[in-house]
């Protein structure tokens, strides 16, 4: 850890490069803020804007024991607005405003991770001792479990060719992501 934060100070440029990414990110989030409010019918200033944009951040980082910081960041929010004139309703809709970019962005990049796995996983499978297979995404199950906020994402992949046969239940549990346990009492794994 010492040699890589070394490495890191013993290249100012690309340090100063990532505070630069960094605050452009921060002033688009405060931009963000700024235009969401306005569509709420709300009109606030840039600086304001940043102001609620960096507490909102530092208050959810206070939260991070809470999953997805539900709760945290809709009263970080009501706090912070309030404190600048903003009413509570405003700031609970900026808040699923919020919420709403983030399952936006985030849905589609945990369904492209899972297919992307699901490959290499289909890949080391089939390398054990197949000439050739092929292999598609047959279903990508979206659930919401028992925990609010938490989103679970399962591809099934149908593997085309031989080499099926080869094929365990461990390697079965792993494609599906569930435990060995699981598997064996699943035959829907193909």
């Amino acid at each position: 850890m010492h040699e890589a934060i070394t490495a890191l100070y013993q290249q100012p440029r690309r340090l100063c490069l990532a505070c630069g990414y960094h605050l452009i990110s921060w002033m688009l989030g405060g931009i963000e803020v700024v235009l969401a409010l306005y569509v709420l019918g709300v009109a606030i200033d840039l600086r304001e804007g940043l102001i609620i944009e960096s507490l909102g951040q530092a208050l959810r980082a206070v939260g991070f024991a809470v999953p997805g910081s539900l709760g945290v960041q809709e009263g970080g929010y009501i706090l912070v607005c309030g404190l600048l004139g903003v009413g509570p309703q405003a700031a609970i809709e900026l808040s699923f405003l919020k919420r709403i970019r983030e399952v936006a962005l985030g849905i589609p990049g945990l369904i492209g991770w899972q297919i992307i796995e699901g490959r290499q996983l289909a890949s080391r499978i089939l390398s054990t001792g197949t000439k050739r297979a092929s292999f598609e995404l047959t279903k990508a199950d979206i659930r919401t479990p028992g925990k609010a906020g938490s989103v679970a994402v399962r591809c099934q992949v149908r593997l085309i060719g031989g080499g099926l046969e080869r094929a365990t239940r461990a390697d079965a549990a792993r494609l599906w992501g569930h435990t060995t346990s699981d598997a064996t009492r699943s035959s829907r794994w193909v």
